[in-house]
């Protein structure tokens, strides 16, 4: 009996101690919530996944909310910041980015009267991560593998094969006009080329062309890349507001460029595997980001919910906002996105479109960075929910036009093809069929047709200032200089995010 009551006593308190645990210990995992390539929440470390399967993910979902319930409820909240990161960011990179920036808001919080609560979103984005799940689970919008199926690997031994093979096909086809787009690209970052034939540098020459129609005594044709600013006024032909950091060249981008063309015959043979990897790796993650608002319909193994609806994780979110919303009506919302990771949110205002009464949060600021979203799906979601939220202020943060062209993983050495993210969509794994199909990120594509843009003061544009270097060291005196740095710098300051002609204050980095 005494034995009995020793295990009973020892039972509770271990069951005391997990409950706390669950709240308290680790704090800053308690703001993420990590899905699996089927787009359902797991538990992080343990990587559990749901092989598609509610019941699988349902308890684990269910104790995530809560968990974010309590932790928001303890204290007096000011405003939740919702982040989704984008692609190509393994499981530990992604992880260890959002206890950094936890950390960083939370000792903020600790010296502020504005305390920000924030929930990170992370979804599996990595390379070859999706190229596999391509190559055996998913093929033309249609999940054609069954865990439970007697033939299953035996269809996945035949298929993987098939499907690399036409990829590598694919791939070396696309040869030549990789070949072209290469040189066209390089051509495009050098400013005596495009002085010498404006017209042959067709986009940055839309963009001039359109802003000389909009603002007539600016010399947009010398100046635009080099430092500029603009805020709507009263009466002016363009409502949003836009700046444009200043252009440093140096001795090592210079130099960059004839490693460049040396190196061509290095950097050539790689737009190959560009292709033939990149291509059907940027379909699935495309699929992967928007199961996070609906779950593949073909992955549903379950009964309890109809195919289609609005029931992804992200959607159960903003269902949670929207209830701490009706408890305290001035309670603020940032949404965050990272390249793609503003696909993910789109999907989420388009969810909300749907289903208002459940869904429909009242965003006070949207922050896209990167955005490798098209500007025909913003337009859709985030630009129709500006017309009917008009104090809805968006800015869309963009990579200098020099870095955009000219980002390379190793600036030193001509290894990799020239070009951030957004240029090989564009250019590449999208193929846009019109110019309203192209990134949003991309600050020459804004530019050049400014009205298919919200016509709107309270949408704003920024690209950030260009300094070249070998080493590519975080400048932050420029503020981020490839497609991947945003994050490194804190983007909930209003320094970060608003445009602004003081291009001479440096920005704040996380620790």
């Amino acid at each position: 009996m005494q034995r009995f009551k020793i295990f009973a006593l020892s039972s509770i308190a271990a069951f005391i101690t997990s409950c706390q645990t669950h709240y308290y210990s680790n704090y800053k995992d308690h703001h993420i919530v990590t899905t699996d390539s089927y787009g359902l929440y797991h538990h992080y470390p343990t990587h559990k996944v749901s092989d598609g399967r509610l019941e699988n993910a349902k308890k684990a979902t269910e104790e995530k909310l809560d968990s974010l319930e309590h932790l928001y409820t303890n204290e007096d909240y000011d405003e939740i910041l919702l982040f989704v990161h984008g692609g190509l960011n393994n499981e530990a990179d992604r992880i260890k980015r959002a206890r950094d920036i936890t950390e960083s808001i939370q000792r903020e919080n600790k010296n502020s009267k504005r305390k920000v609560f924030p929930i990170f979103i992370t979804w599996n984005s990595g390379l070859f991560s999706s190229f596999g799940w391509h190559l055996t689970n998913d093929y033309a919008g249609v999940n054609t593998r069954d865990p439970d199926g007697a033939f299953d690997d035996l269809a996945v031994a035949l298929s993987a094969p098939t499907r690399f093979s036409t990829d590598v096909a694919s791939g070396a086809a696309a040869i030549p006009v990789n070949t072209l787009e290469i040189i066209r690209k390089g051509l495009l970052n050098i400013d005596t080329v495009y002085k010498a034939n404006r017209e042959a540098c067709t986009l940055r020459h839309a963009v001039a062309t359109n802003m000389k129609r909009y603002l007539p005594d600016q010399d947009f044709e010398n100046k635009l890349y080099d430092n500029y600013y603009y805020h709507p006024e009263g009466g002016s032909n363009l409502p949003f507001e836009f700046s444009l950091g200043k252009n440093t060249s140096t001795a090592q981008s210079r130099l960059s460029g004839i490693v460049n063309v040396v190196g061509f015959p290095v950097t050539l043979p790689l737009s190959f595997a560009y292709d033939a990897l990149g291509t059907p790796s940027w379909n699935n993650m495309m699929r992967r980001a928007k199961t996070l608002t609906y779950r593949h319909p073909t992955m549903i193994k379950y009964e309890d919910t109809e195919a289609g609806a609005e029931d992804g994780i992200l959607c159960q979110l903003f269902a949670l906002i929207k209830g701490w919303q009706k408890t305290k009506p001035t309670l603020k919302v940032s949404l965050v996105g990272h390249s793609m990771g503003t696909i993910v949110l789109n999907e989420g205002f388009r969810a909300m479109q749907a289903s208002p009464k459940r869904l429909g949060i009242k965003v006070d600021r949207i922050i896209y960075m990167g955005a490798a979203c098209s500007i025909r799906d913003f337009n859709d979601t985030v630009g129709n929910y500006m017309k009917q939220n008009p104090n809805c202020e968006t800015f869309n943060l963009c990579l200098h036009p020099k870095r955009e062209i000219g980002e390379k993983l190793y600036p030193a050495a001509p290894i990799v093809v020239t070009g951030s993210l957004l240029v090989w969509i564009d250019e590449f794994f999208e193929k846009p069929r019109d110019f309203k199909e192209r990134t949003l990120g991309c600050f020459e594509n804004c530019l050049a047709a400014p009205l298919h843009l919200p016509q709107s003061n309270k949408f704003h544009i920024k690209a950030f200032g260009s300094r070249m270097s070998f080493i590519n060291k975080l400048v932050p005196q420029e503020g981020p200089q490839k497609h991947g740095e945003f994050t490194a710098y804190k983007f909930w300051e209003p320094n970060f995010y608003e445009p602004s002609n003081k291009f001479n204050k440096p920005y704040s980095l996380v620790p």
